[in-house]
C-alpha cells in the first residue's frame, strides 16, 4: 500500500509540473506554465521588403547556438524577391506550392501582404488567447494600439518587431537607459535629407573640384571627433540651393571626363531594382519632394491622399532621368542592375553621386576604399532645395518598422512552436544574449557596480567604441552590431532594435560615430527638424488602408506597373512623354487610382485634423 501511494503521489507531482494543453487535435506541452518544443523544426523565411535580399549566418555563432538549443527552432535559408517585387515572387511560390514558414516585412509594411495571403488562404490568425499562451512575452511588448492597427478584417495575423524604443516596448529599462537610447539612436526626421536615415552621398575628391568650400570626408569626421555631439548643419556645406543647380553639377560633374580604374566616372547610377532609387530618392532630391513616395503621400495643401506617381511633379523628375540616362550622366546600364553589380561599382568609386544606403553603408564602402589605397571617401550628399507647394517636410505616424506572418505551411503544433521561437525572441534574456553572448559563452565579467565588460579587448573597441577595425566580423560570436552578419543566424528578431543591454546604453558610453543615424543627424532642436509636420499614415502598406480592395490590387501588382514606368525612364527621350502616359493609363487599367486616392483620403482626412490640432 505505501509502494502504491508512493507512486501515486509521484505521479500527482507530475502532472503539477507537466501540463498538455490539447487543442483542435494539437499536444502542446508545457512546464511549470512554460511551454516545452518536443521536436526540432527548421524553417525558412522570405524577407519582401525590396527586390532582392541576402543574409550571411556566420559559423560559431554562440547567439545562434543558444537560440536553438533553447527553442529546436533553427533558420535553414531565408530569400528575397530574386530581383522583382513581392507579387510576382508570391505568383511563383503559390504556383510551385512552395511557400515558406515566415513571411517577413521591414520598412513598416506587413498589413496589405497578409491581407493578400488572407484572400489565398494561406496564413494562421493569431488570437489574442493563442498570443498571451504561446507568446505572452510577445503580447506584453507589443504595445495594444500596434495590435489594434495590424488586424486585417478585424483578425490579426502578424506581428510587429523592431518596435519604437519606449517604457511600453522595454518595460524592464530604467527612465535613464531610456533617456540615453533617445540620445544615442533617435534619428530626428529633417527637412533637407532624402529621410532621417537616408541620402545620397557624393565623392569628396569630386564634390572639392567643383565646389572647393566643401568639407571632405575627413574634415567632416575630425569635427565630429572634436566636438562630439550631433552636427547635422556641417553637412549644409554644399551651395546647391535650386533644381537646375542640382542639375547643373551632375553634368559639370560628366564635362570632367574622369576615370577610375581606366573605367568611366558617371555622375550617378541606380542600384538596380524597383523605380525607388530613381524617383523616391534621387527625383525627390532634386525636384524638392523630399521625403515623399511616389507610391502615396499626403498633400498638406490639398488636404488629400495623392499617388504621385500618376501626377506631373513625378513625371516631370522622371523625364530629366531620361534625358540624363540618354546622354550617360547617368549611367545607362544601371537600370538593369543586381544589388552586387551596384554595390561593386560604388566600391570602386565609379559614381560620383552614389545612393550608398541602398546597397550597403558609408562607413563600410569608406573602409573599403581606404583599405584600397584609394585617395578620396564619399560623404552626405545633402541640398538645400526649396520643397515645392503641398511637399513640404513631414513625419508619418508610424508604430512598428518590420513584422511578420506565419503560414499554413506548418501544421498547428508548429505553429506553437514558431511563436514560442518568437516569444523567447521578445524576453529580457534575449535582448541580453543577443548583445553580450549567452553567461557560459564567457564572454563578460560583471563588476561590483554590475557592469559588465567583454573579456576581450577587441570586443569592447569594436561593440562599445565603435572601432570597426578592432575585430573581423568573423569573430563577433554572432553578436548583434557585427557588420556583414545577421544577429543569431539568417534571420532573428527583437522586440525593439535598441535595449536596456545594448552596450553603450549598458555602460553609458554616450559616443557618437559619422553615419547619418549619430553624429551626422540633426538636434531635435534644430530648425530643420521643428519644421517637420506630422501626417497620418499615407502609404497603402499602412494597416488603415489594408481592407481597401483598390489598394490590395495596387500593391498585388507593383511589379506589372513598376515596369511600365521603368520602360518609359529608358525609352528615347522623344518618346518619353508617350511612354509615360501610357504607363499611366495602364496603372489606371490596374486599379482605379482616383478611387483609391479618395478611399484613401476618407479615412486619413480625419487624421490629420486631429493630428492638425496637436501641432
Amino acid at each position: 500500500m505505501k509502494r502504491i501511494m508512493s507512486l501515486l503521489l509521484v505521479f500527482l507531482l507530475a502532472l503539477s509540473v507537466c501540463a498538455c494543453s490539447k487543442e483542435g487535435g494539437s499536444v502542446a506541452v508545457f512546464e511549470n506554465g512554460v511551454y516545452v518544443p518536443q521536436e526540432d523544426l527548421e524553417i525558412t523565411v522570405w524577407q519582401t521588403q525590396g527586390t532582392d535580399y541576402t543574409a550571411k549566418a556566420l559559423d560559431g555563432s554562440v547567439v545562434e547556438e543558444w537560440l536553438v538549443n533553447k527553442t529546436r527552432v533553427k533558420v535553414k535559408n531565408i530569400y528575397g524577391n530574386d530581383g522583382g517585387q513581392w507579387d510576382a515572387k508570391l505568383s511563383k511560390l503559390v504556383a510551385g506550392d512552395n511557400l515558406p514558414e515566415i513571411l517577413a516585412c521591414g520598412a513598416y509594411q506587413g498589413p496589405a501582404h497578409f491581407a493578400k495571403l488572407n484572400a489565398l488562404k494561406q496564413v494562421w490568425e493569431l488570437t489574442p488567447e493563442m498570443l498571451q499562451k504561446y507568446a505572452p512575452n510577445v503580447w506584453k511588448r507589443v504595445p495594444q494600439r500596434y495590435w489594434e492597427a495590424i488586424k486585417v478584417d478585424g483578425k490579426i495575423l502578424g506581428i510587429p518587431y523592431n518596435n519604437q524604443s519606449s517604457k511600453e516596448t522595454l518595460p524592464d529599462a530604467t527612465d535613464r537607459e531610456l533617456e540615453i537610447i533617445d540620445t544615442l539612436f533617435k534619428t530626428p526626421v529633417n527637412d533637407v535629407s532624402i529621410g532621417n536615415l537616408h541620402c545620397l552621398f557624393v565623392r569628396d575628391d569630386i564634390l572639392k573640384m567643383i565646389y572647393p568650400e566643401a568639407k571632405t570626408w575627413d574634415e567632416l569626421v575630425a569635427l565630429l571627433e572634436e566636438r562630439q555631439e550631433p552636427m547635422g548643419e556641417e553637412l549644409l556645406d554644399i551651395p546647391i540651393d535650386t533644381t537646375e543647380e542640382y542639375i547643373d553639377f551632375m553634368y559639370k560633374i560628366q564635362e570632367l571626363n574622369l576615370k577610375e580604374g581606366g573605367k568611366t566616372v558617371y555622375p550617378f547610377g541606380y542600384y538596380g531594382g524597383d523605380n525607388w532609387c530613381a524617383l523616391a530618392w534621387l527625383g525627390a532630391d532634386m525636384y524638392g519632394y523630399k521625403g515623399h513616395a511616389y507610391t502615396g503621400t499626403w498633400n498638406d495643401v490639398t488636404k488629400e491622399i495623392e499617388i504621385p506617381i500618376a501626377g506631373e511633379v513625378v513625371k516631370e523628375a522622371a523625364r530629366m532621368q531620361n534625358k540624363m540616362l540618354a546622354d550617360m550622366v547617368i549611367d545607362p546600364d544601371s537600370m538593369a542592375h543586381t544589388t552586387a553589380q551596384a554595390k561593386e561599382k560604388m566600391l570602386n568609386g565609379l559614381y560620383a553621386i552614389a545612393p550608398i544606403n541602398g546597397v550597403s553603408d558609408i562607413i563600410t564602402v569608406n573602409d573599403s576604399l581606404e583599405k584600397q589605397g584609394k585617395s578620396f571617401r564619399y560623404r552626405p550628399f545633402i541640398t538645400q532645395i526649396p520643397a515645392q507647394e503641398g511637399y513640404g517636410a513631414f513625419e508619418e505616424d508610424q508604430m512598428w518598422t518590420s513584422s511578420l506572418c506565419i503560414l499554413k505551411t506548418v501544421d498547428e503544433n508548429q505553429l506553437y512552436q514558431i511563436l514560442n521561437w518568437l516569444d523567447v525572441q521578445f524576453t529580457d534574456e534575449w535582448d541580453s544574449v543577443r548583445h553580450w553572448g549567452p553567461e557560459e559563452a564567457g564572454l563578460y565579467t560583471v563588476g561590483e557596480d554590475g557592469k559588465r565588460q567583454f573579456v576581450d579587448e577587441r570586443f569592447t573597441k569594436y561593440f562599445v567604441d565603435g572601432n570597426t577595425d578592432a575585430l573581423k566580423p568573423e569573430e563577433g560570436k554572432g553578436l548583434h552590431g557585427t557588420i556583414g552578419y545577421n544577429t543569431g543566424g539568417l534571420f532573428t528578431v527583437a522586440a525593439t532594435a535598441t535595449t536596456r543591454w545594448t552596450p553603450k546604453v549598458h555602460l553609458e558610453k554616450i559616443t557618437y560615430k559619422p553615419a547619418l543615424n549619430s553624429g551626422f543627424k540633426f538636434k531635435s532642436d534644430s530648425e530643420h527638424v521643428t519644421s517637420v509636420k506630422m501626417y497620418p499614415p499615407c502609404q497603402g502598406w499602412s494597416s488603415i488602408y489594408a481592407d481597401i480592395p483598390e489598394v490590395v490590387t495596387f500593391w498585388a501588382e507593383r511589379e506589372q506597373w513598376e515596369n511600365m514606368f521603368k520602360v518609359a525612364m529608358a525609352a528615347p527621350v522623344g518618346e518619353f512623354d508617350e511612354k509615360w502616359d501610357e504607363a499611366v493609363e495602364d496603372l489606371n487599367a490596374i486599379v482605379d487610382v482616383e478611387l483609391m486616392e479618395e478611399k484613401m483620403t476618407e479615412i486619413a482626412r480625419p487624421l490629420a485634423e486631429i493630428l492638425e490640432q496637436e501641432q
